[in-house]
């Protein structure tokens, strides 16, 4: 017969506190890449609406607006249970960078003939660099300007689209706004014929 070892409870109750702390600190050194995974959206679908509720949040639509059906608003019922796997909208607003004012800023060369490409380019860096950025290539397919700030509209191989820019009143910095949603709405009516059409790539998840 096998010799087994029998630990005094001491012995089995110092085993547990070193492997917590050994799960605590996997924990805490974990980056924030799988944030899609811990939303639970698997599938394109539910990863464009995370996407939106993202972009709403930034500007400070209510879950409520978000996710009640008939709002102009509303993205999905899906919305409150994205919020509560991230931590409820605290933690949703730290992961987004929003628990500051201290806003970083993005400096482009003045020189610069592509602003909305530079524009572009950075917020989805920073966006992916942060662990809430996208997961397909985009490219920048239009550029204007909007109330004298430039954008870009940026789109998913399979159309979906969003416009990259401080396109947003009451926000000084730069955002990206979904197709689905009304101010998107707003820069391509305001910009219609103004637009230049492009098709430059300004974003790859594996570069």
């Amino acid at each position: 017969m096998t010799n087994v070892r029998q630990y005094t409870t001491s012995e089995l109750e110092e085993h547990i506190r070193v492997l917590q702390a050994e799960l605590d600190s996997r924990r805490k050194s974990a980056t924030p890449t799988d944030v899609y995974v811990r939303a639970g959206c698997l599938e394109d679908k539910h990863r464009d609406q995370l996407d939106a509720f993202f972009d709403g949040v930034i500007r400070d639509v209510s879950i409520t607006a978000m996710s009640t059906r008939g709002n102009p608003e509303f993205i999905s019922g899906n919305v409150k249970n994205y919020c509560r796997k991230l931590g409820n909208l605290a933690g949703v607003r730290e992961i987004l960078g929003l628990t500051s004012t201290d806003y970083p800023t993005i400096e482009i060369p003045t020189a610069n003939t592509s602003v909305p490409e530079a524009i572009c380019k950075a917020y989805l860096r920073s966006r992916r660099d942060g662990g809430t950025g996208f997961t397909t290539k985009m490219t920048m397919v239009e550029t204007g300007t909007y109330k004298g700030n430039p954008f870009g509209i940026v789109q998913k191989p399979n159309g979906a689209r969003w416009v990259i820019g401080q396109v947003v009143a009451k926000l000084d910095k730069v955002v990206a706004v979904p197709m689905t949603r009304g101010t998107y709405r707003n820069v391509d009516k305001e910009t219609k014929g103004q637009r230049m059409v492009c098709n430059i790539p300004v974003f790859d998840p594996q570069g």
